[in-house]
């Protein structure tokens, strides 16, 4: 894919780390990936059909004779056949359903669209909805959506492997785009889905869409004045209007975009549209065949999958022509039916919307104090726009000059979501570097004690993201009182927090030089999560002349609907999805042996057909009748029988029918160069012969080479057994049982050899080619086995004999130092008697010496 300039030169690598990055446009019915990394710059996920987009649907059918969890999984556009067929096993456009209770507008909404599809509460926690598969089976949304994004992932590990440096596939961040009127409860959802895939929540950012498309727009700029501009966004589910300004200090590098005012329509957007054109198609077909009721025809899951899609369609063809042409085979039961639909009596359903199509830009701008004289251009992004009735209602509004389609509508939000992901995970170092201010659309209070209604505000709306503020709550509670807190959005209770106990802290009057007062500190999240992060004690100054604080520990418990999936749940639904995974992929190996199979099961067929006039094949005539008879079992098998096939069957069966053919192949290849002569057999019995000598000899030298080093063993008075034992492990395993193994097959197939030899002319000629065929590649197969086995032998006897060697020249060397230590002692004692007898003879020469002195005195 090549890429924009503005995309290459946007990054460059921070230096510290390797990171990656998954960015996710998630929208009602596409999804769009973007990967980027070292050595990969912001490279398009391709969809499992080569797609740019992929659809956002996942189809879990159960399989036969499995148990709960053994189903089958597609998903994107590979789910578009499912659809008619089995809708039921389908779960599409479930962006909504995320972070909602089953008893909800979104919920309701969700269900009169897609009829075949069941939706039922967790069991443990009624607030997350779950996709009913079977009558024992059912998955939370959330765990959908990971097996989506777990997807994805997988085929962005593969651009990864391919293209980065080094291979490395791992996928570290992730940001998702959201629309900015969600809820605690809908990014906790997308959170926890994030999660559920395999990432670490930390690694996961939200990123409001509107502003996604706004960083994508000034990444492709240069700004030279201050401007605004109004991003409007008309999805399949939901329609936004993000007005941002982008404003240049000249004294600074940094360009500055601010959300200045947000508004949106939950539930206008293409899906409305599609659905208008259905109820068109459904009121044509009806009024076709009256016999038929609007009941009957309603609850036929099949037909109603079929309409949908043919609806579809049509509003893609309406786009740009003034009719459609339906054509649904089976629309019902057998009928086939056709009608066309106008683009006139298309829009005569849409003129209910007229306003709210224009709303979104209008309350934008009133949230801001600003009117269309203020703005620069209207950013068109969103499939809705293809409509040309919303084509016209915006053009009233706006005129020409101030509609702008600059940009890729399809991916400009994904590609400013990644390089808002790029800043929010500063995994990257940006060239073009962006003051990016995101305000929050809801107010965040604080209540505290039973009284829910005294609320104070800690975030309100216009706040930026990741935040903190502390609250001083020293005139609420005293020391041995317990602390209790609610944390809200909007009129929605998120937590209550409360200490464990009555409260101490460790700061006391004596430290303390002025008075102990309490802190709660709230932090707002760049993914727009608040949350109480500590509760301390603090003491401005102590008689040292520090400030000290102390923590006091609290309990947090979500209001209900509010708490997203919880740990041990998530710790379920994770060990699911790998047990899903683990299956996918010995499922994806066993259709892949399969299609091998029966690859192999049709090359055989094809070339049966071609040697059937092959002259030599009279002779092999045992061999092709056995191929033709396998392939013909295997081919029916793979028809009636293969279903539940375990993987090592499969195996065999191709290695059988691939070394039949391969047999049948060498024999007419070889008959040709190398014909099966008495002369050939007696030539092979001369070759064996000489090998048998060979290897008898080996045996022989070696044998008395290892007696004469054990008989000098001997002489030199050492322990050749005991050395033996010494050895390393490979002179200890000399392969001498395999070398005579194969020896003796070979001396076997020798005495076969020369029974052939010695049969007359008329007798060889009778001989059955197969077996002389046979006999000679067991022999050649026994020649090099043998061959084989002789070299390793011959190896490890070296090893073994070097060893051996090396031990007797330590042997003898340890002797040597032995006596020659002995010789040493006996010399040193013996100089040590010779010193002690001439001391002895001086002595006596003095005592004489005295003597004769004192008889001359005498």
């Amino acid at each position: 894919m090549k890429l924009p300039n503005h995309i290459l030169l946007l990054l460059t690598l921070a230096l510290s780390s390797y990171a990656s990055l998954l960015g996710i446009d998630f929208g009602q019915s596409f999804i769009k990936a973007v990967v980027i990394a070292p050595g990969v710059p912001f490279e398009i996920v391709m969809s499992s059909d080569s797609k740019r987009k992929d659809v956002s649907a996942v189809s879990m059918k159960p399989l036969p004779h499995g148990d709960k969890d053994d189903i089958e999984r597609y998903y994107g556009s590979a789910t578009n056949s499912i659809t008619v067929r089995s809708p039921q096993f389908v779960l599409s456009n479930y962006k909504s359903l995320l972070g909602q209770d089953i008893s909800s507008e979104s919920a309701e909404s969700y269900l009169k669209t897609h009829q075949a599809t069941k939706l039922t509460a967790n069991s443990k926690q009624p607030s997350i909805i779950e996709y009913q598969v079977s009558s024992d089976q059912s998955y939370p949304i959330e765990q959908v959506f990971a097996m989506q994004l777990q997807d994805i992932s997988s085929r962005a590990s593969l651009i990864l492997k391919d293209k980065s440096p080094g291979g490395y596939s791992m996928i570290d961040d992730i940001v998702i785009t959201v629309p900015a009127y969600y809820n605690h409860s809908q990014r906790q959802a997308i959170i926890d889905s994030a999660v559920l895939a395999g990432f670490k929540s930390s690694n996961v950012k939200l990123v409001d869409d509107g502003l996604a498309v706004a960083v994508d727009y000034a990444s492709k700029r240069e700004f030279d004045e201050d401007e605004k501009h109004i991003v409007y966004d008309m999805g399949s589910g939901a329609t936004k209007a993000t007005l941002v300004s982008f404003t240049k200090n000249p004294e600074e590098s940094k360009l500055k975009i601010d959300v200045e005012g947000y508004a949106y329509d939950q539930t206008l957007g293409g899906e409305i549209f599609t659905t208008s054109i259905s109820d068109l198609i459904k009121s044509k077909f009806l009024a076709a065949y009256p016999k038929i009721s609007s009941t009957s025809f309603g609850s036929n899951h099949r037909s109603s999958a079929k309409v949908q899609q043919s609806a579809e369609r049509a509003k893609l063809v309406l786009s740009a022509n003034n009719e459609a042409h339906v054509s649904i085979e089976s629309i019902y039961e057998d009928i086939d039916f056709k009608c066309q639909i106008s683009r006139t009596e298309f829009e005569q359903t849409l003129t209910e919307h007229t306003e709210r199509i224009t709303k979104p830009i209008l309350q934008a701008l009133e949230s801001s104090s600003l009117a269309l004289k203020d703005i620069k251009s209207v950013i068109l992004v969103g499939g809705g726009l293809r409509v040309p009735f919303v084509q016209g209602q915006l053009q009233q509004l706006l005129g020409d000059e101030l509609i702008s389609r600059s940009i890729n509508s399809d991916e400009a939000a994904v590609f400013g979501a990644t390089v808002r992901g790029v800043a929010l995970t500063k995994a990257f170092k940006a060239k073009k570097e962006m003051d990016v201010k995101d305000y929050s659309v809801a107010d965040y209070h604080v209540s505290f004690g039973s009284d829910e209604k005294d609320q104070h505000l800690l975030f309100g709306k216009g706040s930026t993201y990741d935040v903190k503020k502390s609250v001083n709550i020293t005139d609420i509670y005293a020391e041995g009182k317990e602390i209790s807190l609610d944390v809200w959005e909007n009129a929605t209770k998120l937590s209550h927090h409360n200490t464990v106990s009555t409260f101490k802290h460790s700061l006391n009057e004596t430290l303390c030089l002025t008075p102990v007062e309490i802190s709660a500190q709230f932090g707002l999240s760049d993914s727009r999560q608040v949350k109480l992060e500590s509760i301390e004690a603090h003491c401005n100054v102590t008689a040292e002349g520090k400030v000290s604080k102390s923590t006091i520990f609290f309990k947090t418990e979500s209001a209900p609907g509010q708490s997203g999936i919880d740990s041990s749940e998530r710790i379920k639904l994770k060990n699911q999805l790998q047990l899903l995974q683990t299956r996918d992929s010995q499922r994806r190996l066993i259709s892949e042996k399969l299609n091998e199979l029966e690859t192999e099961l049709y090359r055989s067929k094809a070339y049966l057909e071609d040697i059937e006039e092959h002259e030599d094949v009279q002779d092999i005539k045992a061999m092709i009748d056995q191929l033709k008879e396998t392939t013909n079992d295997y081919m029916e098998w793979l028809d009636y029988d293969s279903e539940g096939a375990k993987l090592k069957e499969i195996k065999l069966r191709i290695q059988k029918i691939t070394h039949l053919r391969s047999e049948i192949e060498k024999f007419i290849q070889e008959s040709k160069t190398e014909p099966l002569t008495l002369d050939l057999f007696m030539s092979l019995n001369d070759i064996v012969d000489d090998m048998l000598k060979s290897t008898e000899s080996t045996f022989s030298d070696n044998n008395q080479r290892e007696l004469k080093l054990s008989e000098e063993y001997d002489t030199a008075g050492l322990n050749f057994t005991k050395e033996t034992t010494k050895l390393t492990k490979a002179s200890q395993n000399v392969p001498k049982k395999a070398f005579q193994t194969a020896r003796q097959n070979l001396l076997e197939l020798g005495q076969n050899i020369s029974e052939i030899i010695n049969l007359s002319d008329e007798e060889f000629q009778e001989t059955d080619a197969i077996s002389l065929f046979k006999l000679r590649e067991l022999a050649t197969e026994a020649l090099d086995k043998v061959d084989k086995t002789k070299s390793q032998f011959l190896k490890g006897s070296e090893q073994r004999y070097k060893e051996l060697k090396r031990g007797l020249v330590r042997g003898l060397k340890a002797k040597k130092r032995i006596a020659d230590k002995t010789k040493k002692e006996q010399e040193e004692k013996l100089k040590e008697d010779e010193d002690a007898e001439e001391v002895f003879e001086d002595a006596q020469e003095n005592i004489e010496t005295e003597e004769s002195n004192v008889h001359d005195e005498l």
